[in-house]
């Protein structure tokens, strides 16, 4: 290879690189090397460039395979119990209940006071008139002249007349005295005990209501009937028995051990693992220790489905949750009854064309209704209902609220749904003072 250097100026065209002379320098340009030169020492490293332009995205490349299924994830929390919804109407009252069989009778209470003493009752009619008795003897006749009858009136008969109080022996009163119609309280008087014949006591007298200690006093033997005998009948507070004189107790005390005894090397001593394994119920003769089981013999145990369970820290069994929701309704309408469920379409007032088909027979337990509006509107009550076979409805809640974010629940529910049956959301709509606008819904239920 000639390796002199071509003259300044020359055009190198498409001259591969190892043909290059060393020490030579070339600018490429159009994709054609011009110029040539002896190559200087090397200067100071420049700047750097600004970065260039982002060149135009390359083709998407192939799908790659689906990857395996992760694990399930952790349950998330438990969303907050909205707001309870104002009371529903009273419900109209149900049937009497069949009348309880009779209690027993209590016991007899205590007398009460005497009450006061009622109005005197009207006067009976007169009785039966009596058989009329005996004729008595007759009596002997007296005898009396007409001037030995006094007092007797000049006149037959006597003229009326009347006799002034003044003519009356004794105490009178007139016709007009208020004291011959009118009842009168007696004047307060009192009388003392030297006026009561015999012992008497006075009202502040505290042995008329105050239970009174009897006072010390010693009672002889002789005067309580039987007493003496009975006491010679006894032995002695202080008296003892030889054990000879007691039938049996001998020979019993001979059966027994003594107070000071043990048990040392009778008996296994003490152990909390025995008396446990004494109280247990026993293995059958053909059990397994739990290191000789193995899978397979579990595995053909656990056949079958398991109709219900249970879980530590859960509520219920096998359930399952249903989810919905409703396009965009641009504005809402006064009064408006609406349904929607699972189809991408706002909610209609037509019954039946939204439904969400159950695929497992349960109980719906619990149901969240959430609703979105870009214009919340006012706070007019607003109900959300499953609504089951376009024919039976169940109040989720209903809710008044200016809330841009409405939230309905209900975790009480007990709404029986069988395989096939078909659920919408009914909702019922007041009369806006503002009307929401742009609303968005969806749902959720818990079925078990």
């Amino acid at each position: 290879m000639n390796n002199q250097r071509p003259p300044r100026g020359t055009i190198l065209s498409f001259l591969p690189l190892d043909l290059i002379p060393e020490g030579m320098f070339v600018k490429r340009k159009n994709n054609r090397f011009v110029g040539a030169m002896p190559t200087g020492e090397t200067g100071p490293k420049g700047d750097q460039g600004d970065i260039g332009l982002q060149g135009p995205q390359g083709p998407k490349g192939d799908a790659g395979d689906t990857g395996a299924t992760g694990n399930q994830g952790l349950q998330g929390e438990h969303g907050y119990t909205g707001d309870t919804g104002p009371q529903g109407a009273k419900g109209d009252t149900g049937d009497q209940g069949i009348q309880g069989i009779q209690g027993a009778q209590g016991l007899t209470g205590n007398t009460g006071p005497q009450g006061d003493q009622g109005i005197q009752g009207v006067q009976g009619e007169p009785g039966t008139q009596g058989i009329q008795g005996v004729k008595g003897d007759t009596g002997d006749p007296g005898t009396t002249t007409w001037a030995g009858i006094t007092d007797k009136p000049t006149v037959f008969p006597p003229d009326t007349h009347g006799h002034a109080p003044s003519e009356i022996t004794g105490t009178a009163v007139i016709t007009t005295d208020s004291r011959l119609s009118d009842a009168r309280t007696p004047t307060s008087h009192a009388h003392s005990p030297s006026d009561v014949t015999g012992t008497a006591v006075i009202t502040n007298d505290s042995r008329l209501s105050d239970a009174r200690t009897p006072t010390t006093h010693d009672q002889a033997i002789s005067t309580i009937t039987g007493l003496q005998t009975a006491l010679d009948g006894k032995s002695a507070t202080g008296h003892g028995h030889a054990i000879a004189n007691t039938t049996n107790l001998q020979t019993t005390l001979d059966g027994k051990s003594s107070t000071s005894h043990d048990h040392s090397g009778a008996y296994e001593p003490a152990n909390a693992n025995i008396q446990n394994h004494i109280a247990s119920g026993h293995a059958p003769s053909n059990a397994q220790k739990n290191s000789d089981i193995t899978k397979g013999e579990i595995e053909a145990k656990l056949t079958g489905e398991i109709s219900s369970h249970t879980h530590a820290g859960g509520a219920g069994g096998n359930g399952y949750c249903i989810q919905g929701s409703a396009a965009n309704q641009s504005t809402t309408t006064d009064s408006q009854t609406l349904y929607w469920g699972n189809i991408p379409l706002a909610p209609t007032t037509t019954a039946g064309n939204t439904r969400i088909y159950i695929p497992k027979a349960g109980t719906i337990k619990a149901a969240y209704v959430f609703v979105h509006s870009a214009t919340a509107g006012s706070a007019e009550n607003w109900s959300m209902n499953i609504r089951v076979n376009n024919s039976a409805d169940t109040l989720i809640q209903s809710l008044a609220s200016s809330s841009s974010q409405r939230v309905w629940s209900n975790a009480s529910l007990s709404v029986v749904v069988a395989l096939g049956d078909y659920i919408e959301i009914k909702e019922v709509q007041s009369a806006w003072v503002t009307n929401p606008a742009n609303v968005r819904r969806s749902f959720i239920l818990y079925i078990e």
